[in-house]
């Protein structure tokens, strides 16, 4: 079990105008997040072949200010904005996190996994290739980007070779996402 806290400060961007330059000096507004999770997780030897872990994870994201909440159209434009200039929550997301795996030993060389695990990412990566130069941005969640959100379902078989010396493996997994986060 556990605890954990983690505060986010974010400098998206900023241009700096030479003093001969012919444009001027730009600075993408800085942001500001607290990222709060609990878990618990418990083993238990259903047999001395199946072995089940299981856990529980709840976490939250608060979007702190200062900042600027804009609400945007559908074709992008942005036609309200709000502006926080304290420092408190803005925008909160939170949820449960469940994970469950299962082992069952076929034989003291072979074994069969299955789990099941939700996620949520607060925090998302912004790649563009499409400018002169490649460019990757973190970014938070905010009122207008979403967590991201996935479960996955895995399994697998398990064998162990030579005296146990090398391991052989086939494992298989299905992920459902959602809000992926890609430039418009």
């Amino acid at each position: 079990f556990g605890i954990n806290t983690i505060y986010f400060r974010f400098l998206p961007g900023e241009i700096s105008a030479g003093s001969e330059g012919s444009f001027n000096s730009i600075e993408i507004e800085k942001k500001y997040a607290l990222e709060s999770a609990s878990y618990i997780a418990h083993e238990y030897d259903l047999s001395k072949k199946l072995k089940l872990n299981y856990g529980f994870r709840y976490s939250m994201f608060n979007v702190l200010g200062p900042g600027t909440l804009y609400t945007y159209n559908d074709d992008g434009d942005i036609i309200d904005s709000i502006k926080h200039s304290g420092r408190g929550p803005i925008k909160s997301y939170g949820g449960f996190e469940p994970r469950v795996s299962a082992n069952y030993l076929i034989n003291d060389k072979q074994s069969i996994k299955m789990s099941y695990a939700r996620n949520r990412q607060y925090i998302h990566l912004l790649s563009n290739f499409t400018s002169g130069t490649p460019l990757d941005i973190w970014y938070p969640s905010t009122s207008i980007v979403k967590p991201e959100t996935a479960d996955q379902v895995s399994a697998g078989y398990f064998r162990n070779l030579g005296s146990n010396t090398y391991e052989m493996s086939i494992e298989a997994y299905y992920k459902d996402m959602q809000n992926q986060v890609d430039y418009k």
